[in-house]
C-alpha cells in the first residue's frame, strides 16, 4: 500500500511491526550504536511523525512538474522536490495540503544541518535519502527554491 495514503487516512495512529528505535540523529542509516530497543508491534500518534525515509521505488512518482523545497525544521533542513500538478502554486498546493492530506511525499532528499556562519544552500549535508514522507503539520517552515534563485539565509529562522 502507498504509504501516504495511510498515513493521511483518519485514523489517528500508525502501527508498525518489527521496529527499531534509535537515540535522536540525522544520519540515515541510524548508526547501530545509536539504537535504544527494539519492539515487535509499535503504534505511534501520526501528529508526532516529522518525516519517514522511504525505500526507492517508481511507483510513487507521479509525471507532473517539481519544485524544490526546503522544508524547514527546528535543528535541521531538507530540501527536495516535491512533485505537484501542472498550473498549481506552490502555496495553494500546500495549504491544501495541510489542511486535507499533511503527509507529502518530497523526493531526491538533502537533510541538511544549517550552520549560522553560512547561508542555507552552503549548509552541511548530513545525509541524502531518495524519497520522504513528510508531515507537514509538523514542519517550521518551508521555503521554495528554484536553480535560479539567490542564496537565502533562514539561519534566523532556525532555532
Amino acid at each position: 500500500a502507498d504509504l501516504a495514503n495511510v498515513m493521511n487516512h483518519q485514523r489517528p495512529f500508525f502501527p508498525m511491526t518489527e521496529c527499531s528505535v534509535y537515540k535522536l540523529g540525522l544520519e540515515h542509516p541510524p548508526a547501530q550504536e545509536l539504537r535504544m530497543t527494539h519492539s515487535d508491534f509499535l503504534i505511534l500518534p501520526k501528529e508526532t511523525v516529522l518525516w519517514i525515509a522511504e525505500p526507492e521505488t517508481d511507483d510513487l512518482e507521479v509525471r507532473r512538474s517539481y519544485r524544490n523545497l526546503y522544508v524547514l525544521f527546528n535543528q535541521y533542513v531538507l530540501k527536495g522536490e516535491v512533485n505537484i500538478p501542472n498550473n498549481v502554486r506552490l502555496s495553494d498546493f500546500l495549504v491544501r495540503s495541510v489542511a486535507e492530506k499533511p503527509f507529502q511525499y518530497l523526493y531526491r532528499v538533502e537533510v541538511r544541518r544549517p550552520d549560522p556562519s553560512r547561508s542555507l544552500t552552503e549548509s552541511n549535508i548530513v545525509s541524502r535519502l531518495e524519497v520522504a514522507l513528510v508531515n507537514l503539520r509538523n514542519i517550521a517552515g518551508f521555503y521554495d527554491v528554484s536553480e535560479d534563485s539567490s542564496k537565502p539565509d533562514l539561519s534566523g529562522f532556525l532555532r
